[in-house]
């Protein structure tokens, strides 16, 4: 019984359990959206949010120890930044008390330093040999691990066998978890940036996930302001880390912190997503070159003259804009766009429906709030694109969808932001296809509010 990811190979698991003596060996793999709906019902608990990871071994243990309470809470509003530090903690405690030859914040530490030498690979998650893990302790507590201590290391929770690479070689098999630990680094150097590690932070292939930036963003909330913003940013650009100079600007964005008195480039670097509320700070003096961003959100009005410059980017969706004429001015020259998610051609079908004024308004929010997996949406940005009348039916739309479970609103930096239950995607999907249809209770309080 365990993780099948503690083994390098079936072999070394049959081994070590049955001393290779036949046995049946049953794999639970993890849950689907239904099976973990049934799960939880059994239990009488509350959906779990969406952020966690659908593993049945780790929802069986935070379970077990009571310690999904505070997070299934429904007016404690946890962010997913907070749930992810939180996590990092409860897990590093969990293999402390399993592993007696480590203490919980020298795992957590661990784990961390190995998810950032991590980002050196092109998935951001490894391989990671034998040599890197010892290293990583050593760089954690400045001493060689023991003999036990070596053998804790190459099992630690998060890391699992990869199969593409030599036996006793491991890597991150959780990509929210491994950008959770990224964060750790990201966030010292914010409140320290003479303190980094120039070497394996030259090495990283791509700037944070959008999770880990919000767990970076939480980490350093207390010390990042705009003198600490541009002094890293002017420590990074010395030293040519255009990688890190994107995460720090990320977290700028994310805190509503201003970058002024100083111009700053960040060139050839792959982001996964920027995101760009109507409160960010000003950040004009930032520009971008020759990078590619996955995704772009624009939510609500943005000023286009506070926005960072982008030339010669590649833009592979982007969400808040019908399309490139209602991208702001001028803060885009010579860039390719790939799928806008927000299309006017989109909503003007919904627009034009014989559907009653209340229905097509929640079928519009629902439309953004599930666009893209693990992003919420500001609650500012859910009008945009409506008329006014309509935009008069978005608070009481929002609050049956609050009541249905659908979403839930949070303080994010700052801002209320909309986060979406994945699920209940299906749901979703199928009330949006088919409205009258479907029988699902949203008609008729979207028609009522009309």
């Amino acid at each position: 019984m365990g993780r099948r990811s503690y083994f390098d190979g079936l072999s070394e698991l049959n081994n070590a359990l049955f001393n290779d003596e036949p046995c049946t060996l049953l794999e639970l793999s993890e849950f689907n959206d239904e099976q973990l709906e049934t799960y939880l019902n059994d239990k009488r608990w509350y959906a779990l949010p969406d952020w966690i990871p659908k593993r049945p071994l780790l929802i069986g243990y935070l379970a077990s120890k009571k310690l999904l309470g505070g997070l299934l809470e429904p007016a404690r509003g946890v962010s997913p930044a907070e749930g992810w530090d939180w996590l990092l903690d409860q897990i590093s405690k969990r293999e402390a008390r399993i592993e007696t030859g480590l203490d919980g914040q020298t795992i957590r530490l661990t784990i961390e330093r190995l998810a950032s030498v991590a980002r050196k690979s092109p998935s951001c998650l490894g391989p990671l040999t034998y040599s890197e893990i010892t290293e990583g302790f050593r760089f954690v507590r400045g001493r060689e691990p023991s003999d036990d201590q070596r053998t804790i290391l190459h099992r630690l929770p998060g890391l699992g066998s990869d199969p593409d690479f030599e036996e006793g070689t491991r890597k991150f098999i959780d990509v929210d978890l491994a950008s959770a630990a990224q964060a750790k680094d990201v966030s010292s150097f914010i409140m320290n940036p003479f303190a980094v590690d120039l070497l394996t932070t030259r090495s990283w292939s791509g700037s944070l996930l959008q999770s880990g930036v919000e767990v970076a963003a939480l980490q350093c909330s207390e010390a990042a302001n705009e003198g600490a913003i541009s002094t890293a940013l002017s420590f990074a650009q010395r030293h040519d880390l255009d990688v890190l100079s994107a995460d720090v600007v990320r977290i700028a964005l994310a805190r509503g912190i201003s970058v002024v008195g100083s111009s700053f480039n960040v060139d050839e670097v792959v982001i996964p997503q920027m995101e760009l509320y109507e409160d960010f700070g000003n950040l004009s003096g930032i520009s971008f070159s020759r990078c590619g961003i996955e995704t772009l959100v624009l939510d609500g009005e943005i000023d286009g003259s506070l926005m960072p410059r982008f030339q010669d980017c590649f833009f592979e969706t982007i969400i808040g804009r019908f399309g490139e004429e209602d991208l702001p001015a001028n803060a885009f020259s010579g860039c390719t766009f790939g799928e806008f998610l927000d299309s006017a051609e989109r909503n003007a079908d919904v627009l034009r429906s014989s559907l009653p004024e209340g229905v097509r308004v929640m079928i519009m929010i629902l439309r953004k709030l599930y666009l893209q997996r693990g992003s919420g949406r500001a609650e500012g940005a859910l009008v945009r694109g409506m008329e006014q009348a309509s935009r008069a039916l978005v608070p009481g739309c929002l609050e049956a969808i609050k009541r249905e479970n659908l979403a839930a609103p949070i303080k994010l930096n700052g801002r209320t932001v909309w986060l979406p239950s994945r699920s209940d995607q299906k749901r979703v999907n199928a009330f949006i296809q088919a409205p009258r249809g479907s029988g699902d209770p949203l008609f008729g309080m979207g028609a009522r509010l009309s």
